[in-house]
């Protein structure tokens, strides 16, 4: 049963309609500080005011400004797993 309930979880749906991935998990260097650093997620990039899809069942815990990542939304999908997309116009 709890497999079945973190299969539902897992943010592996398409966040967006159109994107592309601009940045993958690993060493890169830090866009901030130009040092290296370990990339904990991946990057999308998408068009101008495309539409953040919620890629699991999740509850939105943050919705507004985010140190960082200007407009922002963060949603909880338990078990430790959050999404996190920033940059956003609105």
């Amino acid at each position: 049963i709890v497999l079945e309930k973190l299969t539902k979880l897992m943010p592996l749906a398409r966040p967006m309609k159109n994107y592309f991935i601009s940045s993958g998990f690993g060493r890169r260097t830090d866009p901030l500080t130009r040092g290296l650093a370990v990339h904990h997620g991946l990057d999308f990039v998408g068009p101008n005011r495309e539409k953040i899809i919620s890629p699991s069942e999740g509850r939105v815990v943050l919705a507004g400004q985010f140190s960082g990542y200007g407009n922002a939304i963060v949603i909880d999908h338990g078990y430790g797993i959050t999404t996190r997309y920033g940059h956003l116009s609105k």
